[in-house]
């Protein structure tokens, strides 16, 4: 003989991925010999049946689990009909309340005209001299009293239109409230074999959309001791509208993709074709100066991605656990908890880019020393106390080098000037393009001020072009063609640093430069 009945599963841990979530779910139930269906109440409708896994302990065995949806009809808001019905009832009692103080002040006031009639009355028969005088004075009275009782009656009538007023929209708003819909629910369907009677413990595991997780960092640069340090503290942002309530969960955060393809694709052929070339590109060699972005790992790469950003956790899933229970409403609303921290030491320096920006930037370097990465995402940047932007933090990997901006220093700024001659020179014609790029640096404060000029220089890549490299003003140029100068600036100065080199080429050649 079986029977059926429903237990609820409270949510115990859950598993944030980029696109997804993994719910826990766990239940107590006392089972007798037998078979029996027990109902989980607590899964939502977006719940993934093919990932539902069902466990239990003890001696039982689950002989079948299964997702089943179903509509049942509820009211809209029984709490607000609830409390909008209260407001009604108080509504009317106060209404009530009113009348009988309005039909007693009516009351007075039909008194108060009886008695200016006997009044008036009185007045009109001759009295004597202080009859009359006791007269006026009464009458003064009574029409004292009508003006108050007139403003009462006002009063009170105000009010009750009011409480009427309160009341219809307190009746109004309890009838939408109490409208009845049909609203889809889900429960988890287990059928499990007892031997013996028991109480067993109930393990629901299933994935559901609609939640996920992005990480984001806090940086804050701090110069009060001996040594700059870079303290960064990361952050899980986290979101979900599955329908369900996760009240007090443990939560991971995992950078694993458990749904990507597993199997890499298939190569197909990649054909080149040549073709002879013509009587023109023989004679002309055709060079274009071109911007090279320079892609390597470490703090000079750069990375482009096409589709929506996701985690980029550098190939190797990592998961982060938070230190705390997190209760999170499926409203879409954001939760954030710390995952992860590091105190790292830095090297600071002020940068400029004048050929971008005459501005100068507040740059650190540090090497990442933990043993989980540090993932891409967006920074929060603080200098001292003061917030200094936000920025997006690459990806870095442990003993790995990057760097952060800071932003900007407001008492270094640089100018840039740039000339140009050409000239043909010697039998072969050559063509020298010389350029100079002077470098106005100013210091603005009140203390000296040490800044690290960058500079690009043209590289060439075939040998019919070459570059022949001027003065460059004490500056170290790399295998990339970037020039890095250190100035030196005294307070309220301006300093100048110029820089030259020369691109020749034949006249063979046509250079879009």
């Amino acid at each position: 003989m079986s029977s059926e009945y429903e237990v609820h599963a409270d949510a115990v841990e859950v598993t944030f991925y980029e696109d997804r979530a993994r719910v826990e779910r766990a239940a107590t139930v006392a089972l007798e010999p037998g078979t029996r269906i027990i109902r989980l109440i607590g899964p939502g409708v977006l719940i993934d049946d093919a990932t539902l896994a069902v466990e239990v302990t003890g001696s039982a065995r689950v002989l079948t689990a299964r997702a089943r949806r179903r509509y049942v009809t509820r009211e809209s808001a029984p709490e607000l009909a609830r409390a909008q019905l209260e407001i009604e009832a108080d509504a009317k009692a106060r209404a009530a309340d009113l009348r009988q103080d309005l039909a007693r002040a009516q009351s007075s006031l039909a008194r108060l005209h009886v008695l200016e009639a006997a009044t008036m009355v009185e007045l009109s028969r001759v009295p004597r001299a202080g009859e009359v005088e006791e007269l006026d004075g009464a009458l003064e009275a009574l029409w004292s009293q009508r003006l108050e009782l007139v403003a009462r009656l006002d009063e009170l009538q105000c009010a009750i239109e009011d409480a009427v007023r309160d009341e219809h929209a307190a009746a109004a708003r309890a009838a939408v409230a109490r409208q009845v819909h049909q609203e889809l629910v889900a429960d988890v369907e287990v059928q499990i074999e007892a031997t013996q009677a028991e109480e067993v413990d109930v393990t629901l595991r299933y994935f559901t959309p609609c939640a996920l997780w992005r990480p984001a960092h806090t940086a804050r640069l701090d110069r009060s001791g001996d040594t700059p340090r870079l303290e960064i503290a990361t952050q899980a942002t986290a979101w979900q509208r599955t329908g369900e309530e996760w009240t007090g969960v443990r939560c991971v955060f995992s950078t694993a993709r458990p749904t990507q393809l597993a199997r890499p694709p298939l190569l197909t052929d990649d054909r080149v074709w040549t073709r002879p070339k013509t009587d023109e590109e023989r004679r002309v060699v055709s060079v274009e100066a071109r911007d090279v972005e320079i892609s390597v790992a470490g703090s000079k790469g750069s990375r482009q991605r096409d589709e929506m950003p996701g985690v980029d956790d550098g190939g190797e899933p990592v998961s982060y656990e938070a230190s705390e229970t997190i209760t999170m409403a499926s409203d879409g609303s954001p939760v954030r908890v710390q995952i992860d921290h590091a105190s790292l030491e830095c090297e600071v320096e002020t940068v400029c880019f004048p050929e971008v920006s005459p501005v100068a930037h507040v740059r650190a370097r540090a090497t990442w020393s933990n043993t989980r990465p540090m993932l891409a995402g967006p920074v929060d940047l603080v200098r001292g106390d003061t917030l200094a932007g936000r920025a997006l933090a690459k990806f870095a990997g442990s003993g790995e080098p990057f760097e952060m901006g800071f932003g900007p220093d407001s008492d270094l700024r640089v100018r840039r000037k740039q000339t140009e001659e050409v000239d043909k020179k010697g039998l072969r014609r050559r063509t020298h393009r010389e350029r100079e790029v002077e470098l106005y640096v100013s210091n603005l404060g009140d203390r000296p001020g040490e800044l690290t000029i960058v500079e690009r220089l043209p590289v060439s890549e075939i040998d019919d072009v070459t570059v022949e490299r001027g003065d460059l003003a004490g500056g170290e140029v790399d295998e990339d063609g970037m020039l890095r100068l250190k100035v030196s600036v005294a307070t309220r100065q301006t300093t100048t640093r110029r820089i030259s080199y020369v691109v020749v080429h034949g006249s063979n050649v046509r250079l879009n430069m």
